[in-house]
């Protein structure tokens, strides 16, 4: 039982912060539907006996719906929110993407021999300056002409 839990616990800790957030949640829902439905049981079995229920099986339903509902709409919440910052980053690296083939566009680097048309690493001499302003005079270019 503990090395089962222990896997678990491990597994929870690797995951992002939202995703964390967002299984929490769902264990409180997980929770106080296990309270409702509990609860509802009670209830539904002393009304089926005529009687009504105590005080304290009265909270507990509304405890279990509130948690429910609660906990529910938090994790949705929470999900929505995970779900908008990696669109955002998403956005962002479209735009990163962009502006590498615009300045590309711009660039003589293409017409360079030690050009490499893979976007991870366009200039073997030079991989982090290449296709920007900086490179226009680059002192290593040689022509695929002159070749």
């Amino acid at each position: 039982m503990f090395n089962y839990l222990r896997r678990y616990y491990i597994e929870f800790m690797e995951l992002d912060a939202w995703s964390k957030v967002c299984l929490s949640g769902s264990w409180v829902t997980a929770g106080g539907a296990a309270i409702l439905l509990t609860t509802s049981a009670i209830t539904a079995a002393e009304w089926l006996q005529g009687d009504e229920p105590d005080e304290y099986i009265k909270k507990g339903l509304l405890l279990g719906v509130g948690t429910t509902i609660g906990a529910a709409l938090f994790t949705t919440g929470a999900a929505l929110e995970s779900d908008r910052q990696i669109i955002e980053a998403s956005s962002k690296q479209t735009e990163d993407m962009w502006a590498r083939v615009k300045a590309r566009q711009k660039s003589h680097c293409p017409t360079c021999k030690y050009f490499n048309d893979d976007c991870a690493m366009y200039c073997s001499i030079h991989p982090t300056s290449a296709c920007t302003p900086e490179m226009e005079y680059c002192p290593d270019y040689e022509s695929i002409k002159e070749v």
